[in-house]
């Protein structure tokens, strides 16, 4: 038997729930916030210490979701956090994929027709 460390804190998906206070379902893809729109959410969402330190990595720019997710995902990964907060899908498509995945993988494997996006 071996040993695992997969540890999930209970904050995991705590970003994604952000990211999607910031972009509503619906919006363009195209749809851009700013740092500070991100922090201010953050603030209200009175996140961990972990969390808060990758919103204040973010660097001081405009995000479309796609650009806010990479760049989120790149500092959870830098900091191998990845497993314990998660990372964020950067679509609602790939979010689904996601859910579907964690489900059952071997559906989804079967065949390209039923691979990722």
């Amino acid at each position: 038997m071996g040993i695992s460390f997969d540890f999930r804190s209970e904050d995991y998906g705590e970003l994604q729930h952000l990211v999607d206070a910031l972009f509503a379902p619906g919006v363009s893809r195209y749809a851009t916030v700013t740092k500070l729109d991100v922090l201010m959410r953050a603030e209200a969402f009175d996140l961990c210490a972990d969390l808060a330190e990758v919103i204040d990595l973010l660097p001081s720019a405009t995000f479309t979701r796609t650009q806010l997710c990479d760049q989120m995902n790149s500092i959870l990964s830098g900091h191998g956090w990845g497993g314990v907060y998660g990372t964020l899908p950067e679509t609602p498509a790939s979010e689904q994929d996601e859910r579907a995945f964690a489900r059952r993988p071997e559906v989804l494997l079967e065949s390209p027709a039923n691979a990722f996006r």
